[in-house]
Order: C-alpha cells, then structure tokens, then sequence
C-alpha cells in the first residue's frame, strides 16, 4: 500500500485478495483464482464487489476523502493505521462480504 491514494493499484491488490479468499473455479482442465475469474467474466460484478469493499473500509475508517485539493477530492488510505493493519483489516472486511 506504498500509494495513499485508491487506484488501479488498489483494484489489482483487491483482486489478489479475492484470490485468497474465494474458491478457485474450474473450467474444463483450468482452474481459476475467483478474483481473476470474476475480473475476467463479470467485470460489472467485480467492480460492484469492490466499490461495496470501499465503502466499507471507509465506514471503518481505512479510507477516507482527502479533501486538501480545494477543486478535487480524492478518496485515500488513512494514516492512522500501519500498512499491515490495513491489509488485515481490509481483508477482515473482505471476508465479511463474500
């Protein structure tokens, strides 16, 4: 989480998450990691899931609007926890939705 700030590097960690939590899905003689399979076959799906994951976080307080641009605001990584807290707390939040 070296980047505050929520983006595509943050989809991508979210997804590798999915892949951890989720069952691996079969088709034919390919096994699938869930967040790969959902990204792949329901885009809509998984950004969905994700937004939902977001706005959890930020109801628990791991992200949170950064609004010290005037003209824009920008949603980001609170720095009240350590990366490692963030990532177990994000994931806690993660299996509480799926």
């Amino acid at each position: 989480m070296s980047n505050n700030y929520i983006n595509a590097q943050t989809r991508r960690m979210f997804k590798d998450m999915l892949n951890q939590v989720g069952k691996d899905l079969v088709f034919g003689d390919h096994r699938v990691k869930y967040g790969d399979a959902l990204r792949i076959v329901n885009g809509k799906s998984f950004e969905s899931l994700f937004n939902i994951w977001v706005t959890k976080c930020q109801d628990k307080g791991l992200m949170e609007i950064d609004n010290t641009n005037s003209s824009e605001k920008y949603l980001k990584w609170s720095d009240k926890y350590s990366s490692v807290e963030k990532a177990v707390k994000g994931m806690e939040i993660l299996k509480g939705i799926i």
